[in-house]
């Protein structure tokens, strides 16, 4: 019976110690908090614009004295109140917002008007490069060269910086062709190009300059399961061994180093 008793005392312990140790005011946002901080953006005005996008959701750091306060003693200060800071675009305008956990709510809202947009996101890429890979005048341009235009992938770059007086928020996707090798980069459809504008999604400028012919694939496949030598290196294993344990330990997302 005592065994017993003390068994499930351990057992109350370890599942309650982790929520104390594994707690820091810098702690990053986790995915609940990420979607709820969304949520909360989504159901303000922002989200009756016809287009809303993510490109920044992050903790909002609480103040450096707050931080050092609860540091000097965790179980005595209450959790600080977790905050979100988010980078939104809508209706052409780069939206920086603060949401407040404790009240979900949006208690700090201002319209960006510096230097430069916010970053890129995944789902706005894979959006450009799909209309610039449907675009008409590409279909044609894939079918003037004698190519497949199942076989054509598109990726996207950046076209540089010259200010926002003088450019929108445009994108340039370039084409290649996979045909008979995974490996697309090293053939590229030259003298086509696409420029998408990402705030209203839609190709605005198509180039078809020239025909040159795509690189072969042949010997073009990079996978460590077709190469062989002496064009990879055979390398032999490796093993680490450290008797007295790493000089570190990792408690949440905090990493001590353990001396001697």
């Amino acid at each position: 019976m005592a065994i017993s008793v003390r068994i499930i005392f351990l057992l109350l312990l370890c599942s309650f110690i982790p929520s104390i140790v594994s707690y820091h005011p810098l702690d990053p946002l986790s995915p609940n908090e990420i979607q709820a901080a969304a949520a909360i953006i989504k159901a303000s005005k922002l989200g009756q614009s016809s287009r809303l996008t993510f490109h920044y959701v992050g903790l909002d750091e609480p103040s450096k004295p707050a931080v050092l306060a609860w540091l000097s003693n965790p179980y005595k200060h209450q959790p600080l109140l977790r905050r979100a800071f988010a980078i939104v675009r809508a209706n052409g305008q780069s939206h920086e917002l603060v949401v407040d956990f404790n009240t979900n709510l949006t208690i700090s809202y201002k319209i960006y008007t510096g230097t430069g947009y916010p970053m890129l996101n995944l789902e706005e890429q894979e959006t450009a490069i799909e209309l610039a890979v449907k675009h008409p005048a590409a279909v044609a341009s894939i079918k003037k060269r004698g190519l497949k235009i199942s076989e054509v992938v598109a990726s996207t770059f950046t076209i540089g910086w010259y200010g926002e007086e003088k450019m929108k928020r445009v994108i340039k996707v370039l084409y290649f062709y996979k045909e008979g090798s995974p490996n697309i980069w090293v053939r590229p459809i030259e003298g086509i190009e696409a420029l998408v504008d990402l705030d209203i999604l839609k190709v605005v400028e198509y180039r078809d300059r020239h025909i040159f012919p795509v690189p072969n694939a042949q010997a073009t496949d990079y996978r460590a399961s077709i190469v062989k030598p002496p064009y990879v290196a055979e390398t032999k294993p490796i093993t680490l061994y450290q008797p007295d344990g790493p000089t570190f330990n990792v408690i949440g997302h905090e990493i001590r180093l353990v001396f001697l």
